[in-house]
């Protein structure tokens, strides 16, 4: 089965200034109306960013997509999950954006970039060069891609191309989710090394952090207490490195280092080393040893967030029951 989209940018003026066509093939499970609407839709926002269309106006004459873009968390079916995630993570960059359904006879240009669209990828189709046997179809956005472009998921043998899978990493990170196949309801983990071949350096190491912070049970979790640093760190790997290792002083065996800032601290009390006195005595004198801790807990308190008792992340309800559901802790 194939499939086309048009993309139409017009002025006040109603005058043509971009247009864009994309024909695609798949099964037709896969290329249901509301998937053909989204797609062109997740088209014609990448349009707005890349020609940098402040408050874009989208026109439509699908109500279906005009719901989507008018209610929030519109509920979408599962097979529309991976781009409706690409297309949220699109309206974020954008700085304002507006949906209006219109009848049919005004969204012309659209209608007939699709008609071409579909009639190219007939043709297309129709034929078998050599060419489109080193291509194959990304089952998310349903584009012919190169094979060279195509990422294999290990585990399950699931491939994408790497435009979707970009997308889908960068928005499960910005959830602070730690990224695995985006088919639906398969949960093979993405191997680090492999996804260096379509993330760029800073979501690379943003992927590798969520592995680390995965890989560390939430009862082994301690961070450095030096604002500058904060980095996570495991008690277990800590306990190598006491000041004191090679002391009898009991006291100096809670001293460790950060392996990052070399800073000591006293892995007991959560803050940085305090050389002249005992974590009793800090814990009497400074009941509240951070005013930044200080101003949290009041924050927390006035915007009634909870901590997990598991891994201490601040959490808020965002709506529906009273039971909070904690992303990091993942129970």
């Amino acid at each position: 089965m194939v499939g086309g989209i048009g993309v139409a940018v017009v002025d006040m003026n109603d005058e043509l200034v971009f247009e864009l066509s994309k024909g695609f093939s798949g099964t037709e499970q896969q290329m249901d109306n509301d998937f053909v609407e989204m797609k062109a839709l997740a088209e014609g926002l990448d349009v707005a960013l890349m020609l940098d269309l402040g408050r874009p106006i989208i026109v439509t004459d699908n109500p279906f997509l005009h719901e989507y873009m008018t209610r929030p968390k519109h509920p979408v079916a599962a097979n529309l999950a991976t781009l409706s995630a690409q297309i949220i993570l699109l309206v974020r960059e954008i700085t304002e954006t507006h949906a209006h359904l219109v009848a049919s006879r005004d969204v012309k240009f659209a209608f007939e970039l699709s008609r071409k669209a579909i009639a190219l990828q007939v043709n297309r189709s129709a034929g078998n060069s050599n060419a489109e046997n080193m291509s194959e179809s990304c089952t998310i956005c349903l584009e012919d891609t190169h094979v060279d472009q195509m990422f294999l998921i290990t585990g399950c043998q699931h491939r994408y191309c790497f435009s979707c899978m970009s997308k889908h990493v960068h928005f499960k990170l910005l959830l602070g989710i730690l990224p695995k196949c985006p088919y639906d309801n398969c949960n093979s983990d993405l191997k680090l090394d492999s996804c260096q071949n379509f993330l760029t350096p800073e979501l690379f190491d943003l992927m590798r952090l969520r592995v680390r912070e995965a890989s560390i049970p939430a009862a082994e979790k301690i961070y450095c207490p030096y604002p500058r640093c904060s980095t996570l760190l495991s008690i277990t790997e800590l306990q190598g490195r006491s000041v004191g290792s090679s002391s009898n002083d009991p006291e100096l065996e809670i001293a460790k280092t950060c392996p990052r800032c070399n800073g000591m601290f006293c892995i007991s009390c959560k803050v940085p080393w305090h050389s002249d006195m005992s974590c009793d005595d800090y814990k009497r004198l400074n009941p509240y040893p951070w005013n930044e801790e200080k101003k949290l807990k009041s924050l927390a308190t006035e915007n009634l967030w909870r901590q997990c008792p598991n891994c201490n992340h601040m959490v808020s309800l965002a709506g529906g029951c009273n039971h909070i559901f904690c992303r990091y802790y993942s129970t």
